[in-house]
C-alpha cells in the first residue's frame, strides 16, 4: 500500500532494497537468486533521524546504492533531505 518507487540490487546480488513513495519506508530483503525468494530483514523510515517527520506525509523519491554497496541513499519528497543507510 506504500507504492513501491525504486529497487536497488546490492552489488553482491544478495540484497534488494525497495522504497515506498507514499509511505516513506525503505525495505531491505535477502535475495535468493536460485529460487528468486525475497525475505524481508529490515524496515526503516526514509527520514528516521528526524522524529518530527517520521509518520508524516513525506514520501521517498530517488534511491541509489554506492558502487561498493556500503551506502544506500534515499531522497525524501517534500523535505529536501537525503538519508544515508
Amino acid at each position: 500500500g506504500g507504492g513501491a518507487r525504486h529497487l536497488a540490487l546490492h552489488p553482491s546480488g544478495k540484497f534488494l532494497y525497495v522504497n515506498e513513495e507514499a509511505g516513506g519506508v525503505v525495505w531491505g530483503f535477502n535475495f535468493d537468486d536460485s529460487s528468486g525468494l525475497l525475505t524481508p530483514f529490515e524496515i526503516e523510515h526514509g527520514v528516521r533521524w528526524r522524529a518530527d517527520l517520521v509518520g508524516s506525509s513525506s514520501g521517498t523519491a530517488e534511491m541509489s546504492l554506492s558502487r561498493s554497496g556500503d551506502r544506500l541513499y534515499v531522497a525524501s519528497r517534500g523535505t529536501s533531505l537525503i538519508t544515508t543507510f
